[in-house]
């Protein structure tokens, strides 16, 4: 135990293995923050809303641009089409908005349906972003109303009779946009449709936990279903005076609730609008698992073997081939317990390095998806590096038996990693499996056969290891070698083989360099 400890401080100590490790933990860190803050939704891309108020021959318009958080987007070009063939051309100011005044406003820009008095200004606009869109904003006979525009209109059902119709539209929105740096939060956008230069007057927010299904007489309904009101909702906040906030309303978050409804009311009591809004929709598990191993996996792969060949030179491989091996111990050391204790030493350095990048990958998971690495990926792709490392290390260990130059030994555990890790699993799509299926035994692409040509090759490698294990755990071998699950048992990618295979790799390597340190000593 005592020859154990002092390898094990000593390889800690090395600087070599405290950069690599160092190295591959940073690395994989920021992989996994990079990767859980990417998202194909709305972040990055430019929205828009539009809507106007106005009567009596003016009128004005209002285009808001902003980006999937919600944010006001500055210097947006926009350009609004009206129904008479007219253009206005403005640019979004530092808070998002776009502004736009018709005077004069009459018949020739204002649509009266058939058998309606209802008008209507039909309209189309475009933003820099390039995309258009169409709408119809009614002319509101009255918009004094801080909280609502007032409409009066009235129509002709096709038997003649009369219908006059008054409404009240609350000036008033909320839309779901995202939270930064955690895309698979939604946060909750409030805009106020109105006169902006005058801030928009007190609202009061109110929330309601929805469980489960929403049900009525057996059948999925919406969340409008419910009894909206003030009564039956929690009080979450007041606001006044601006045009649109943004809420993150992460602290309702909790137990099994992740959908709420808020609605915004006026201070008595009326409903201006409301909103469904999911605030936590964790990623499933498997969806960790196919982000996990479609990166941090995919460098680690190729880091953690490299570390532990580089390592294994640096501690006992330069020390062997310079015959200055030798170790400080209390008491005496046979020649099988040195080799085995720096092999020891070597190997739960690699592995404690592994194991932290895993650990701080998988809370960072958790913080930005919602779910953590679930147990089979951690474990399987913990024990295919392990398997990896235990290998590289051996074969150095082996090799410095029979190599008289540190140089040459030093070649060596470069050049391993170079044709079976980062030739073999990693550059150009697995470029020697590729390189000997295709050119070398003309094995049609697609076929059974191409698939058992490239996870045998995986296994002839300790890096191909994690490759299997991507494959069986993400089910990605068809998108990538072409097979389906069906078929997965009968080429081999199985837990049981990667299990030999892994203790074949980890073991023989050692048990070659122990025999031949023991009986070339």
């Amino acid at each position: 135990m005592g020859t154990f400890s002092y390898e094990l401080r000593r390889t800690l100590s090395s600087k070599t293995v405290i950069i690599l490790t160092a190295a591959v933990i940073a690395i994989s860190v920021f992989s996994a923050i990079n990767t859980a803050t990417s998202s194909p939704g709305p972040i990055g891309f430019n929205n828009s809303v539009a809507y106007g108020y106005g009567s009596n021959g003016s009128y004005s318009i209002v285009v808001y641009i902003h980006n999937g958080f919600g944010q006001p987007i500055q210097g947006s070009r926009v350009i609004v089409g009206l129904g008479n063939s007219s253009t206005l051309t403005g640019t979004s100011d530092a808070m998002g908005y776009a502004n736009f005044t018709l005077s004069g406003v009459n018949s020739t820009v204002i649509e009266n349906p058939s058998n309606s008095t209802q008008w209507g200004l039909p309209f189309n606009y475009t933003t820099s972003r390039g995309m258009v869109n169409f709408g119809m904003l009614d002319m509101y006979s009255n918009y004094s109303n801080p909280y609502f525009f007032s409409i009066s209109y009235s129509y002709k059902l096709p038997n003649g009779t009369l219908y006059n119709k008054s409404q009240d539209i609350s000036r008033y929105s909320m839309n779901s946009v995202s939270v930064p740096n955690q895309p698979t939060k939604s946060a909750l956008d409030v805009l106020y449709e109105g006169d902006v230069s005058q801030g928009s007057p007190e609202v009061l927010l109110y929330v309601m936990p929805v469980n489960g299904t929403i049900e009525q007489n057996g059948y999925s309904v919406g969340y409008s279903a419910l009894n909206i009101s003030e009564q039956n909702m929690t009080y979450f906040g007041t606001y006044r005076s601006f045009s649109h906030v943004e809420l993150n309303p992460k602290n309702l978050t909790g137990s099994n609730v992740n959908y709420y409804v808020f609605a915004l009311f006026t201070p008595s009591g009326k409903l201006l609008t409301s909103l469904g809004l999911a605030i936590n929709t964790p990623e499933q598990g498997n969806q960790v698992s196919e982000a996990f191993y479609g990166t941090q996996m995919s460098i680690m792969g190729l880091f953690i073997p490299l570390i532990a060949a580089v390592s294994a030179y640096a501690t006992y491989g330069k020390d062997k081939t310079l015959g200055v091996l030798e170790s400080v111990l209390a008491r005496p050391v046979s020649r099988k317990g040195l080799i085995l204790s720096r092999y020891l030493a070597n190997l739960s350095a690699v592995f404690a390095a592994t194991f932290v990048a895993f650990l701080v990958s998988s809370l960072v998971y958790g913080i930005y998806l919602g779910n953590r690495i679930p147990a089979d990926t951690f474990l399987s792709g913990l024990w295919s590096l392990f398997a990896a490392s235990a290998a590289y290390i051996g074969l150095v260990y082996m090799a410095s038996n029979f190599t008289k130059s540190s140089g040459a030994l030093l070649g060596f555990a470069i050049g391993i990693f170079i044709v079976f890790d980062f030739l073999w699993t990693f550059a150009g799509a697995d470029l020697i499996p590729f390189l000997i299926t295709s050119l070398l035994l003309h094995i049609p692409s697609g076929s059974l056969q191409y698939v058992q040509s490239f996870v045998d090759l995986y296994y002839i490698s300790p890096a191909g290891l994690p490759n299997i294990t991507s494959l069986i755990i993400t089910g990605s071998a068809y998108s990538t070698i072409y097979a389906r699950s069906s078929e997965f048992v009968q080429v081999g990618l199985t837990y049981f083989n990667v299990i030999l295979i892994g203790i074949l790799w980890s073991v023989v390597p050692l048990v070659l360099s122990v025999i031949a340190f023991v009986k070339r000593g």
